[in-house]
């Protein structure tokens, strides 16, 4: 007989009497679907057979949940971070709890699954969307409870390839018009399973060999790489080669020297139809950032004013992961079991598009995302007696993420600027390319070394996720009863550093700063940027390393009572507590919407900043299932769920430090001489030295009273604003 994970299944056996040398025997057919006659929950195993058979699209074992009724998966709306979104019944996401081997797989940064060992990995998991019993927690959902493979007595394994390249593939349409070369994709998955009895040193045991199978000990191993190269190609809008060399006699706008207030003009490329060189800047009037950066950015290789360039890149996949499990059986009564699954790679969080030329051109193919994602599980199964068992699960769920900017340069004179912000994470030596945006949409020029238009703040990342969880349940079938009770316990911490969404600097130029030209023209706007001319620069402090903490407890008690034959009672009571989510050093702080105050945690306010968690989360679930006919059973349930309020330990803006700074440098105003050019950077935002002001007062006065004196009095050095 047959049993799936997470199932209660009943076979019900007949006995006759017979004599000394007549055997009953009892047997079901592995393969007859077992009717789960004693349960309200609806439910579906995706068995192992489904799991290795069933087409696969990268082997991605979350793809197969949706084979089970009212489950849907969304996209992924946290900047990359996460592998997949589920929702079961119309639930919101995130709101679905995913286990394997009775430990939680969720990452605790995002509240999305982390990882799950391969498909060659799983025996099989069970998908319950709705009414599961009491034990089944911090889910208004669904849950998913899977299981790892274990070995046997005899050796088994399993060694795979799927391969893929651009030799197999047809080239697009848009490729072929324009004369262009497939792009390189290729996809090659590989890996192995091996499981079997443990062998070792056998201490005098076993016939005499000092070297043999351990008794009742088995182990199971996987290995799982991915090599990916993905096809990407984009198209942008870049300045025209007469643009770059300051030559804007093809427009009517008139572009004025902001020194002399006089048309540009430049003789030396005087042309016939341009006798004078006017609109023509000289070269030597260009800004030196300006230069530096037409240095590196790519020229038009495609015809017309828009959508002038187009590029074809790779992103390039490494993923390695394997899961390696030892069971232990002792004696008949007591098995215990380990696991520890690792899933290390490179990933592309930053892809190459249009407004992200510049970053594209100075670090060529992506920005890397480097997870390391860790599952560690040891649990314990104890028959104290035929009716009474006791399970044990200790469970850590680490990921790390290491993300690295785009448009790293070795310091800011590579791209002709004076100064630039430095941040320490960044690597080498801590600068990155500073976004710099036209306002003019059609233009559509943008530098960045960030994200869409150059804002994502994922682009530079330090996070450190750990979730611990401890449970344990006792089951004891009392006659027609089978009352299950026990605890859990989860301790949620993520340790980020957030270098903010303008951490190496944004400037804008919108062409206000150019004498009497159309500031909303893209000639206007590009002609600043080569004088140099900044209308507003903004540069965002990056936040201290934060480590964000809260907890999870849940205790249940479930009963399963045969009323008779046919109807089974599903009675269940569940409680949870959730803690509000605090800070390491207390560097946290929230505006009190009720008072307008600034609560500082740990100062005027608690840890907590004065929020508390609902204590009456008390979940009962009702349920039956009656067996009309040996075929057809009907079920009915009610219950309340609950699901975590801090399931995205990251993604909550109150979650941050109290304290951010963001600097912005605006324009003084037409007529006045500006603060900065391009070339210079952003101004020092603090002196270089700090000095106590000091006063010196002088008076002279007369002895009487009504006799004029004069006193004076200065004060060295002012302090300052910066």
């Amino acid at each position: 007989m047959k049993i799936d994970i997470a199932q209660r299944a009943r076979l019900d056996i007949a006995l006759k009497i017979g004599s000394v040398s007549e055997t009953v025997t009892v047997s079901a057919d592995s393969g007859d679907v077992q009717l789960e006659r004693e349960t309200s929950s609806l439910s579906e195993v995706i068995t192992s057979e489904q799991i290795k058979e069933l087409p696969l699209f990268s082997r991605n074992p979350t793809n197969l949940i949706a084979l089970a009724g009212g489950v849907s998966s969304g996209t992924d709306a946290n900047g990359g971070l996460n592998t997949s979104q589920l929702s079961i019944n119309g639930s919101r996401t995130l709101n679905t709890e995913v286990t394997v081997d009775g430990v939680s797989a969720i990452n605790g940064s995002v509240g999305d699954i982390s990882f799950i060992p391969s498909v060659d990995a799983l025996r099989e998991f069970r998908v319950q969307t709705s009414a599961y019993s009491a034990e089944f927690g911090r889910s208004s959902g669904g849950t998913v409870s899977a299981s790892v493979q274990s070995g046997g007595n005899k050796f088994s394994g399993s060694l795979y390839e799927y391969f893929r390249n651009e030799a197999l593939n047809a080239n697009n349409y848009f490729n072929n018009s324009r004369g262009l070369e497939k792009p390189r994709d290729r996809y090659n998955q590989f890996g192995f399973s091996l499981g079997g009895p443990v062998y070792g040193l056998l201490f005098g045991e076993g016939d005499g060999n000092p070297v043999g199978k351990i008794k009742n000990t088995f182990f199971f191993f996987n290995y799982e790489g991915l090599r990916r190269t993905i096809p990407r190609q984009f198209t942008s809008t870049v300045p025209t080669d007469t643009f770059r060399s300051g030559d804007f006699s093809s427009v009517t706008t008139v572009i004025r020297d902001p020194l002399t207030g006089q048309q540009v003009r430049d003789a030396s490329r005087a042309t016939a139809a341009n006798p004078l060189g006017l609109n023509i800047i000289p070269l030597a009037r260009f800004d030196p950032a300006a230069r530096a950066i037409l240095g590196v950015l790519p020229v038009a290789n495609l015809g017309g004013t828009a959508n002038n360039y187009l590029t074809i890149s790779s992103d390039k996949v490494t993923l390695n992961q394997f899961t390696t499990r030892i069971d232990h059986n002792i004696g008949t009564r007591a098995r215990i079991y380990g696991r520890f699954s690792q899933q290390t790679g490179t990933d592309a969080n930053f892809t190459p598009d249009a407004s992200q030329i510049l970053p594209s051109a100075l670090n060529p193919g992506t920005s890397p995302n480097q997870p390391v994602d860790r599952q560690i599980t040891v649990g314990s199964t104890q028959n104290f007696s035929s009716n009474i068992i006791n399970e044990f699960i200790f469970g850590l769920n680490l990921n790390d993420q290491t993300i690295d900017p785009p448009g790293v340069i070795n310091s800011p004179a590579d791209l002709g600027f004076a100064r630039l912000p430095q941040t320490s994470l960044v690597p080498g030596s801590g600068f990155v390319a500073p976004r710099i945006e036209f306002t003019n949409a059609f233009f559509g020029f943008r530098v960045g070394n960030t994200g869409r238009f150059g804002t994502n703040n994922n682009t530079l990342r330090r996070q450190n996720t750990a979730t611990y969880q401890i449970s344990d349940s006792l089951t004891v079938v009392a006659g027609n009863h089978t009352v299950k009770g026990g605890f859990q316990v989860r301790l949620n911490g993520l340790d980020i550093y957030n270098g903010g969404q303008i951490f190496g600097g944004s400037y804008t130029i919108n062409g206000d700063n150019l004498p009497g030209a159309p500031a909303n023209s893209a000639a206007t706007q590009f002609a600043a940027f080569l004088f140099g001319l900044v209308d507003s620069a903004q540069y965002q402090v990056p936040q201290p390393l934060t480590k964000r903490r809260n907890r999870n407890y849940g205790i249940f008690v479930q009963d399963d009572w045969k009323v008779t034959p046919r109807l089974t009672l599903n009675l269940g009571l569940r409680y949870e507590y959730e803690s509000p989510i605090t800070i390491v050093g207390d560097t946290y702080s929230r505006i009190d919407e009720r008072t307008g105050r600034l609560l500082v945690a740990g100062v005027n306010a608690s840890r907590s900043l004065n929020l508390e968690s609902d204590k009456n989360n008390f979940a009962p679930r009702v349920g039956f299932a009656y067996s009309l006919n040996d075929k057809t059973v009907i079920r009915a349930a009610y219950g309340i769920f609950f699901s975590q309020v801090f399931s995205n330990l990251g993604g909550s803006g109150a979650l941050y430090p109290g304290f951010t700074q963001t600097q912005t440098f605006a324009r003084r105003g037409a007529g006045l001489a500006q603060t900065f050019s391009l070339s210079q950077g952003f101004p020092l935002t603090l002196p270089p030295t700090v000095s106590d002001p000091f006063a010196a007062e002088r008076a002279a006065t007369a002895a009487n009273p009504l006799q004029p004196g004069a006193q004076f009095a200065a004060v060295s050095p002012l302090p300052e604003t910066h």
